[in-house]
């Protein structure tokens, strides 16, 4: 049913690899099975995977001083999880756990700077794969501060269709910076 993660990763971000980091992706990837509430990556610990979503979703979280859970971000189907690990963190600044039982594609982020060829080739690809994730959290903290709660959660639907009725209310209440008993009033007030 997957086939090579090179060819997958291509098709997903329409970006032609070189066969250099085309053979260490497909050589050093390993298919990962977890189960929902399985941890991926724990605050605090080194991020040294990158994690491509084939199949479920996951949520990057924080934890704070009080030990509430603040929801960061949701990753599905052909996205990453795990990007702090490409940019050298030394300990994971949020969490990151299945949220369904996942199948993932686990990389080894020391790959990409084994050889100056594949860490320069490497350079160029997240280039042009992160453009599309800055802008994502640009628009994001834009709407924190300039949408109201009901706006916000309009634009959650809008820009996460395909697993908004797979994430639990909770998680989709702190992630767009609401109490959940305010999302439910919210969706009942569409409702009508």
């Amino acid at each position: 049913m997957y086939g090579k993660l090179s060819v997958m990763l291509e098709q997903a971000f329409h970006y032609k690899f070189g066969d250099c980091i085309k053979a260490v992706i497909d050589r050093y990837s390993v298919r990962k099975f977890c189960r929902s509430g399985d941890v991926l990556i724990g605050q605090g610990c080194r991020p040294d995977i990158l994690y491509f979503i084939l199949k479920g979703i996951v949520m990057g979280f924080y934890l704070d001083e009080s030990g509430k859970e603040v929801t960061k971000c949701f990753a599905s189907e052909n996205q990453f999880a795990g990007t702090e690990s490409i940019f050298g963190a030394k300990k994971a600044n949020f969490s990151v756990i299945c949220l369904e039982d996942t199948l993932c594609m686990a990389i080894p982020v020391d790959i990409f700077s084994s050889t100056p060829e594949i860490r320069k080739e490497f350079n160029e690809i997240l280039g042009n794969v992160i453009k599309p994730e800055v802008l994502k959290i640009e628009n994001r903290q834009r709407n924190m501060f300039m949408l109201s709660a009901e706006e916000r959660y309009r634009e959650f639907l809008t820009s996460n269709a395909s697993i908004a009725n797979r994430i639990k209310q909770s998680y989709i209440a702190s992630y767009i910076g609401i109490q959940p008993s305010s999302l439910s009033r919210i969706k009942r007030n569409i409702k009508k």
